[in-house]
């Protein structure tokens, strides 16, 4: 997924992050995570852990990887 960045500025800026199940007619939400545009917008490939939460508590977590050109 590309995400456009016009000002630099704007890397304060929350991105919803939602995983949900594989079940193509009711999915169901399984965790959430908020971050900010500025863990992508670091210089070489970013592997990072984001922990995801599920009705207030803790559901796991997600890894990401991202390169920011």
């Amino acid at each position: 997924m590309e995400i456009p960045v016009k000002k630099l500025n704007k890397l304060n800026k929350t991105v919803h992050i939602e995983i949900r199940d594989q079940n193509m007619l009711q999915s169901e939400p399984l965790g959430h995570a908020k971050v900010t545009l500025g863990l992508f917008a670091q210089r070489g490939p970013v592997h990072e852990r984001v922990g995801l939460m599920f009705q207030g508590r803790p559901a796991g977590h997600l890894m990401m990887r991202s390169v920011f050109h």
